[in-house]
This record gives structure tokens, sequence and C-alpha cells, in this order.
């Protein structure tokens, strides 16, 4: 009879088969109002990802892949995508991105990298932060993720986005949840995407301590 550990090292090998006999880099749909401007980010993405450049107004969004990724977020586009305003480029592409249900990650400006820590920005009590952070979270709802440039890569099991509270979630990258992934799990709190498989031995492990998992589907 075939028990619980059975399936999960059957789950295992076949997924260790696929990826294998995958071997092509996953596609990024990376966008930048100034493309040259970000070379040197762009050839950075490359190494990791078969990378699709595209600018805010480009009317030709690939069905390839549903994952991209905006460069240089400014506060603009943080308002108006946490808002749906679509009076811009950038904010209209954003709305017709997150409408086809593609993966949105966010990599903030500098003026705006403060939202990655905002817990270590001294003025983040101010009223008007506060208003910010809220914006910051509402697309946390909507499942776009904000991190630094060299978290976009898709080796990375473990990244950080921050909530307005600035407790951390972890977002595990990877196909597969399995019981050993819960046995190291450091936090309190797994995120994954909706298309991870995870094992029922993962989901009584996460259970018997106390994880919550939280996946894409809501």
């Amino acid at each position: 009879m075939t028990n619980q550990y059975d399936v999960e090292e059957i789950v295992i090998a076949v997924l260790r088969r696929m990826e294998s006999a995958k071997q092509k880099k996953q596609q990024l749909l990376v966008i930048a109002k100034d493309l040259q401007q970000h070379k040197e980010q762009i050839e950075e993405l490359k190494s990791h990802w078969d990378v699709i450049e595209r600018q805010p107004d480009s009317s030709d969004i690939p069905c390839s892949t549903c994952q991209a990724v905006f460069l240089d977020v400014n506060q603009d586009l943080l308002v108006k995508g946490a808002l749906g305003i679509i009076d811009t480029p950038e904010s209209l592409l954003f709305s017709k991105l997150m409408s086809q249900g593609f993966h949105v990650d966010f990599v903030p400006n500098n003026s705006l990298s403060w939202i990655l820590k905002p817990h270590d920005n001294q003025t983040v009590n101010n009223k008007y932060m506060t208003q910010l952070l809220d914006y910051h979270q509402r697309l946390q709802d909507f499942g776009v993720h904000f991190y630094p440039l060299k978290s976009i890569i898709p080796e990375e099991k473990e990244q950080l986005s921050r909530s307005s509270d600035g407790k951390q979630f972890i977002n595990f990258d990877e196909k597969l949840l399995t019981k050993e992934i819960i046995d190291r799990w450091k936090e309190d709190c797994i995120h994954v995407h909706r298309d991870t498989i995870i094992t029922p031995l993962a989901r009584d492990t996460a259970k018997e301590k106390d994880i919550k998992i939280i996946d894409g589907r809501g």
C-alpha cells in the first residue's frame, strides 16, 4: 500500500525529471522607460532569465511568459497601481499585466527604496509615509512583490517582501514544497506561488510547527 512518504518521493522524482528535461531559462518581461539607462541591470538579469525587454508604452505583451518586472519604480506607479489609476503608460501596462494574470515584481528606484525596509526609515510614522505604506500593502495584497534587483533570480528560494507593519514574509519560489523544507523552515509564515505543489506531508508538518502557508490562489 502506497503511503504519504512514497507519494512525496514519487512527486519529487517526477518534478526533478521535468526540471532536468527543461534546460531553457525562464522568460521574464522586463519593463523600463529607458532600457539603455538600465542596460547594466538588464544584463545582470540575463544571466538568470531569458529576458524580453519592453518600454511602458509598448502594446506588444508576449504570451510566452507570465512573469514581469518593472525597473526603477517610482512613487507615481506605486500610488496609481494601488488605486487602479491608468493615466500613464506605466500604470496602464501594469493594469494590463495584472488583468492577464502576470506575476509582477517591482524594483523601486533610489528615492523609493526605503519601502523595502520601512522599519529602518525614521519618518515612517509620519502620516504621509504611512499612507504610502498602505499603498505598498495594497499592491502586495494584489500579488505584487517588491524586491531589490539582486533578488529577481529564479534560483533564490527565500526572498523578502515587507508589509506595512514591518513583519517579514517569505516567498518560496520553488515548484515543490516538501516536508523536508518545512522541517528546516525558520519563519512562522511561508508564501508560495499559486502553481507551487504542496505535498500532504508538508501541510501536516506546517500545521504541527504552526507555520502558516500562504499561496497565490488566495
